[in-house]
């Protein structure tokens, strides 16, 4: 029995020594990544990115969901806000909360710079955007906090007027990720599940490196990492566009297709209007800016970075004519009264890259042009 067992670890000492071996011979004959040595390769894993983010959101039974940690930071500050603090709350997508967490620091300063009454003011910058967040979410967050906000930043349109996954099977109001938290009922469940073990399996295996360090430096280990996450992630992709196809045979909404942006906007427009009416009315000052967009034509000359990374030419020509809509529609409500300012021409004299991939997001420097111009949108009509 002893013998078996050393001949077995043996063997699994060989084996594995050949695979070192191995790698490392196949490391010489191409360019490894620097971070194979540093381990940041798995923390930085941009498959890793899109598997996990949505695990930092809760399901809310008033927003649809809500970021960890910001159910209590919201209680408490009903309850503890004081005299001396000016509260501004900004609400949108992923855009919108990618910019405040670029600004939160510099915002409350540039503001004061501007509006002179501020200055005695404690000022707390609550980024409550969401990804894939869109009218009503953004108008519920605002009702909830009402009476401990001062001032009210919207940041959106392009998730008011773009598609999301099971919009056929649930109404447009819904939150973009209702399938996610709470389709219990809806689908075959088997690959809903069959997906997340793929997710969880894929994060076990790919964080093994930050449990075990002397994996960091195994040419084994990322060799064989690199060809099975593909396979999971695929898996998971898969998985995923199988459970939104067995929704999608249960559709709720009578929309025809053509119908579908007109009812997106309709609805855009009726929250945007009731939130300026609700803070008016609360003496809360109400802001609406809609965000820029590489689609709607002629705001910007792109460089061609951007042309490579942030151009989908499966996807132009649809969103060309969503942006060109959203363009028009934030016109004639800005026209009517209300406080919707268009941002979708801010990059127009823009030479340098802003846009950084095919959906609305933009780098930091983009960030500091949308600071700029909100302030001084918001000093303008204090």
């Amino acid at each position: 029995m002893k013998k078996r067992i050393s001949y077995l670890a043996i063997f699994l000492i060989v084996t594995i020594g050949a695979l070192e071996f191995t790698g490392f011979i196949a490391s010489r004959f191409q360019s490894l990544p620097k971070e194979i040595t540093t381990g940041e390769l798995y923390q930085n894993d941009p498959n890793l990115t899109l598997l996990t983010w949505v695990q930092k959101f809760n399901s809310h039974p008033f927003f649809g969901y809500i970021e960890k940690g910001n159910d209590l930071k919201l209680e408490r500050l009903k309850i503890e806000k004081t005299s001396k603090q000016f509260v501004i709350l900004l609400t949108g997508g992923s855009l919108s909360y990618m910019f405040g967490s670029t600004v939160q620091d510099s915002f409350p300063g540039h503001l004061k710079s501007k509006i002179p009454s501020l200055q005695n003011y404690e000022i707390i910058f609550l980024n409550l955007a969401l990804a894939a967040g869109k009218q009503p979410m953004q108008h519920n967050i605002l009702t909830y906090l009402l009476e401990s906000v001062d001032l009210v930043i919207n940041l959106d349109g392009y998730n008011d007027v773009s598609p999301f996954p099971g919009e056929r099977v649930i109404p447009l109001e819904y939150p973009a990720f209702w399938l996610r938290f709470f389709s219990k009922e809806l689908g075959n469940q088997n690959y809903r599940y069959a997906a997340e073990l793929s997710r969880s399996i894929y994060i076990y295996i790919n964080n093994l490196p930050l449990r075990f360090p002397i994996l960091k430096a195994s040419h084994a280990y990322y060799y064989s990492w690199r060809a099975l996450r593909y396979l999971l992630y695929n898996s998971f992709n898969r998985l995923s566009k199988s459970y939104l196809k067995s929704c999608e045979k249960l559709p709720v909404s009578i929309l025809k297709e053509e119908n579908f942006l007109n009812r997106r906007l309709d609805i855009w427009k009726k929250y945007t209007e009731l939130s300026t009416v609700v803070s008016k009315h609360h003496g809360v000052r109400y802001f609406s800016f809609v965000q820029p967009n590489q689609y709607l034509p002629n705001s910007k000359v792109l460089t061609t970075q951007e042309i490579k990374v942030a151009i989908d030419s499966t996807e132009k020509n649809q969103q060309e004519e969503r942006m060109i809509s959203l363009q028009k529609a934030a016109s004639e409500m800005k026209t009517s009264g209300l406080p919707v300012f268009s941002l979708m021409n801010i990059f127009k004299k823009t030479q340098n890259t802003v846009y950084i991939d095919g959906c609305c997001h933009i780098n930091k420097y983009g960030d500091s042009l949308l600071e700029e111009e909100i302030i001084r949108i918001i000093a303008k009509h204090w």
